[in-house]
């Protein structure tokens, strides 16, 4: 908050509405923050286009978990917090079409993927973002009224800068962890692994995609289970409750693998941030492991 900010702030009395000012400043601070950060995946894709190819993309898990450098100079992580399959649909429809030598799309799928739904949360702000940038239609359940949309985009517009701990490969390695306990964490995702109506139908769009998409050497799509903590995967129903639906899904389509990490024990804790992100060398440990899978 800058020095004019606190003068104005220190004016406003303790009420709803100082709290009301005091909330939307912090909502208008991310979207800044998160549009210097995506706009930074999104200028280094474009630069890069020509010679990509591995795409990843995904949520926090993604964002944390894929790093290019083991792949270099042919891997971009586009992985974003919050990205939600509808989001990721999206995003690979702007970008297929200029990929000239893409071989593999990686989507990371977690134990929230099945239901998570962005318009639908507190972090529906980042759908502004994704509006402004890539032109990413709003969701029609999109919890911000018309106005609130109009607001943060005018907010978005104003903030032309980008993100430079974002590298040209789409990796930022200096990540932060959560600290959240693993009970309130697993409460969240179980919350949005079994949202009804879920997602699922936006991974059966990316499959298409996928399958009508010429890839360079046979490639194609491959889904990434990420790992979890020990005290994160003790909260949690066995794997194959959490995962059901996309284990379902592959047996409708031949066109796509599931590399499956979740309990993976070459995996400690020390590889985590926190409960579910990797730290950098926990990224490291599984990217090599699917640059492995990939090569197979």
């Amino acid at each position: 908050m800058n020095w004019f900010q606190n003068i104005y702030w220190r004016l406003i009395p303790i009420s709803k509405l100082r709290r009301k000012i005091r909330n939307r400043i912090s909502e208008e601070n991310a979207v800044r923050n998160y549009a210097k950060t995506f706009r930074a995946k999104t200028e280094a894709l474009m630069s890069n286009a020509n010679r990509v190819e591995i795409l990843c993309l995904g949520s926090s898990h993604a964002d944390y978990g894929f790093s290019p450098a083991v792949f270099q100079p042919r891997a971009f992580n586009f992985g974003s917090p919050s990205q939600d399959l509808y989001t990721s649909s999206e995003i690979l429809k702007k970008f297929l079409g200029i990929l000239s030598n893409l071989k593999h799309v990686i989507l990371f799928f977690s134990v929230f993927s099945p239901g998570s739904n962005l318009a639908k949360t507190r972090e529906a702000w980042r759908a502004v973002v994704h509006k402004d940038i890539l032109e990413i239609p709003f969701s029609f359940d999109c919890r911000l009224t018309p106005d609130e949309q109009t607001r943060l985009l005018n907010v978005c517009k104003t903030e032309h800068g980008t993100d430079e701990n974002v590298n040209e490969f789409g990796f930022n390695p200096s990540m932060p962890g959560f600290d959240i306990p693993a009970e309130e964490r697993t409460k969240t995702h179980l919350r949005e692994n079994q949202r009804e109506p879920d997602q699922m139908s936006y991974l059966e769009e990316i499959i298409h995609q996928c399958q009508n998409f010429r890839f360079k050497m046979g490639g194609g799509l491959t889904i990434i289970i990420p790992p979890g903590r020990n005290d994160y995967r003790a909260t949690l129903p066995p794997r194959t409750e959490l995962f059901k639906k996309l284990y379902v899904l592959q047996k409708h389509y031949e066109n796509f693998r599931i590399a499956d990490f979740f309990e993976d024990s070459d995996f400690s804790d020390e590889d985590f941030a926190d409960t579910d992100h990797l730290n950098s060398n926990g990224a490291q440990k599984l990217s090599r492991k699917i640059k492995k899978v990939l090569s197979e």
